[in-house]
């Protein structure tokens, strides 16, 4: 019998995205990888938060993506499994710009519960100074709700992936619409074991 490792994951798209046809090239990827090994992957996807509780309860082998500051005391891979480049999303004709932490100063980060966006916002979620507000969702529909949120003033600014929201926003051409204020450098993101895996 093949060996099989179940892990849970948040949709993604393109990365990791809640389709048996097109599930993702991250799957894809890990898919064939671990093939080579008689090993099969088998990937379910929930909101985040729930993704992560359930990978730590043991209910799954881990995560199938993640980076450090979301999975801290997960075992991650030695290699990484991709990167990752977040940009900055404001409402269209805005001014607000993003150039580094600095940006932050007086406005509202909008953002998803327990995600991981590299820096320097993940050094403002852990650890905000007195003039920093963020404001965080856990929501199973989180990009439709910030894009909202952006565009009737109560954020200024929410970090995603660019290859996600430009895939999300052309699959849903009849949202409101979001610009780039500007990006963070990329971010590598790997597989996490949960901390008790007996094969860890």
């Amino acid at each position: 019998q093949p060996q099989v490792i179940r892990l849970a994951s948040t949709p993604w798209c393109p990365y990791i995205c809640d389709d048996i046809n097109q599930p993702g090239f991250i799957v894809e990827y890990m898919t064939k990888l671990l093939s080579m090994s008689g090993i099969v992957l088998k990937v379910e996807v929930f909101p985040w938060s729930r993704a992560i509780l359930l990978a730590r309860r043991g209910n799954y082998d881990g995560l199938l993506t993640a980076v450090s500051s979301e999975a801290p005391d997960f075992h991650l891979t030695k290699q990484p499994s991709g990167t990752y480049q977040v940009c900055l999303y404001k409402k269209i004709g805005r001014d607000v710009k993003y150039v580094d932490r600095r940006s932050f100063q007086n406005r509202i980060l909008g953002g998803i519960k327990n995600y991981g966006y590299g820096e320097p916002i993940d050094s403002l979620i852990s650890n905000p100074k007195n003039n920093e507000k963020a404001y965080f969702i856990s929501h199973n529909k989180p990009h439709k709700a910030l894009i909202h949120m952006t565009n009737k003033n109560r954020i200024d600014l929410f970090p995603e992936d660019s290859a996600v929201m430009e895939l999300f926003i052309k699959k849903n051409p009849h949202l409101e619409l979001v610009e780039i204020a500007g990006c963070i450098e990329e971010v590598p993101f790997f597989t996490a074991i949960y901390p008790n895996h007996p094969q860890k």
